[in-house]
């Protein structure tokens, strides 16, 4: 099949290079059927680098969660403007995670970067993205993080930031919680902000859910391929985040914080004050979207590739509320977190009917919208600007 093809790590290119340089007109090979879902979850998320010694680095270390490379493929600077909008030649590695069609890595090597990208940005960032992963054992993870962290720390230069494994309740009962007398729901989850790679490490207690992470047990950090991805925007309500990513994309809204359940500083030992960190004042409301084949309803349903918008309020909506409107002013990076950057700079997309998602992009106010033509690996796919700033790439099924 096509998809085991992509996935084979002796693989050298996904298509015959000759075909990356032939443009597809729009409307060509339509794969439109009503049966399938308009758009799959979050394919992959773009990492740049700039040299050969850092593409080995992030290579080496997504090898220790359990991913391995699939493919090469490369573009001309003038393709990669086309597509990209970086006017540089481009070398690029697909990392597949065991059987997963979702969740995968791909490792840009860039000619000429255009930006150093979020660095160690917090997540508190406009612009920001992340990861997340599940992982069987979190304080192995964690024991990794901290030992790196004493040897780095006289290193001039911080290599790292690392937040320890924060406690965080998924159920809360009617009549509260029994501590040794009966099963804890929650997770446990850090935070990894590395110079080209940020993730969020999770475990879970007392629940599962068998469609959201596939563990590689033998691989040294025993985790899944990328589970959710992360976005930071400022935006006064919900409402127009939904409007683009579920009535445009098709994405279905898996949950949603209403207006007057946001997420805020609740003191030191509250797992999101400390992830997030926020001050008094601070608050924030999260949106998920999910795999339109996940479930809204039911949380054993749900399917991992799944997008995490954070919104946090631009200044004006909190000035004049007795609150300090400087307190919610986010970290500008937006222009770091883009292609061309080092770093995440780029989540991708696959959808069955890329004319129809390409025309939808454009009438709901997506710009920068390319046309449809071979990446590196010889798929068609497009690129274009969300109305929040973002980028992101499209490929065909």
């Amino acid at each position: 099949s096509s998809r085991a093809h992509l996935l084979n790590p002796r693989t050298r290119h996904c298509l015959p290079s000759r075909s990356i340089r032939r443009r597809i007109p729009p409307g060509a090979a339509s794969m439109s059927s009503s049966s399938r879902p308009h758009i799959a979850g979050l394919y992959e998320v773009c990492i740049g680098v700039q040299s050969q010694a850092q593409h080995d680095e992030v290579c080496a270390f997504y090898a220790l969660q359990g991913y391995t490379k699939a493919c090469e493929g490369q573009l001309g600077a003038a393709d990669a403007k086309d597509l990209y909008g970086v006017d540089s030649a481009l070398h690029s590695t697909r990392l597949g995670h065991q059987d997963a069609d979702h969740g995968l890595v791909r490792v840009f090597l860039w000619d000429k970067p255009t930006g150093p990208g979020l660095g160690l940005s917090p997540l508190k960032t406009l612009g920001a993205r992340w990861t997340a992963s599940l992982t069987a054992d979190v304080t192995n993870v964690a024991n990794h993080a901290l030992i790196a962290q004493r040897l780095q720390a006289s290193s001039r230069e911080p290599q790292q930031v690392f937040l320890e494994p924060q406690w965080g309740t998924i159920y809360h009962p009617s009549d509260g919680l029994k501590p040794f007398e009966r099963p804890l729901i929650g997770v446990r989850e850090m935070v990894l902000l590395r110079p080209l790679t940020r993730h969020v490490f999770f475990q879970r207690f007392g629940y599962t859910v068998p469609e959201y992470g596939k563990v590689a047990d033998s691989s040294m950090l025993r985790t899944s391929q990328a589970t959710h991805f992360g976005l930071v925007v400022q935006a006064e309500s919900n409402e127009a985040v939904i409007a683009f990513y579920s009535g445009v994309l098709g994405l279905l809204k898996a949950r949603e914080d209403k207006d007057d359940e946001p997420t805020t500083y609740q003191g030191s030992e509250d797992a999101a004050t400390v992830i997030w960190g926020l001050r008094p004042g601070e608050r924030h409301w999260c949106i998920d979207f999910d795999d339109p084949r996940s479930s809204a309803e039911d949380y054993r349903l749900a399917r991992s590739g799944r997008l995490k918008i954070a919104r946090f309020e631009p200044p004006a909506a909190t000035s004049g509320s007795g609150g300090d409107a400087d307190s919610v002013l986010l970290r500008p990076g937006m222009h770091l977190t883009n292609p061309g950057n080092l770093g995440m700079s780029l989540y991708t997309y696959r959808s069955a009917d890329l004319d129809a998602l390409r025309s939808r992009v454009i009438d709901g106010g997506g710009t920068d919208v390319t046309d449809a033509m071979p990446n590196e690996f010889g798929e068609e796919s497009f690129s274009f600007k969300s109305p929040d700033g973002y980028a992101w790439n499209i490929l065909r099924c």
